[in-house]
C-alpha cells in the first residue's frame, strides 16, 4: 500500500541513473542520451557545455529534489530486499529508452530503499 506517485518519485533517480549508465556503455550516440541532455540543458544557465554535462546535471537534480522534497524511502513502507524478486516480476520497462534487466532493477530498488 504505497502511493504510486511516491514509488515513481523514489525510483526516478536510481532508474534514470542506471539507464544513462547503460546507454553510455551500449549506445553512446543514442537518441535517449540526446533527450536526457536536452532536458538537462533546460535547467542550466550554461548553454555551451557538453551533452554529458547536461545529462549529469539532470541526474543530480533529480536526486537532489528527491531529498529536498523528502520523498520517503521504500523501506519506510516495509519494503526489504526479500521483496525485490516479487516486485521485479511485476515491473515493466515501458517507455524506458534502455531496458533494464532483473539485476539492474534490483540495484535500482536497493538504491530506493
Amino acid at each position: 500500500d504505497i502511493p504510486h506517485g511516491l514509488v515513481c518519485a523514489r525510483m526516478m533517480g536510481p532508474v534514470n541513473r542506471l539507464t544513462v549508465e547503460k546507454l553510455r556503455l551500449k549506445e553512446p550516440g543514442s537518441q535517449g542520451l540526446y533527450k536526457y541532455a536536452r532536458i538537462g540543458k533546460l535547467f542550466s544557465n550554461d548553454k555551451n557545455s557538453s551533452d554529458n554535462f547536461y545529462i549529469d546535471l539532470l541526474l543530480n537534480l533529480i536526486e537532489q529534489w528527491t531529498e529536498e522534497f523528502e520523498i520517503k524511502k521504500l523501506s519506510e513502507f516495509g519494503v526489504k530486499e526479500s521483496d525485490f524478486a516479487r516486485i521485479i516480476s511485476m515491473t515493466g520497462n515501458k517507455y524506458n529508452p534502455m531496458e533494464l534487466d532483473e539485476s539492474e532493477l534490483g540495484e535500482a530498488l536497493r538504491r530506493a530503499v
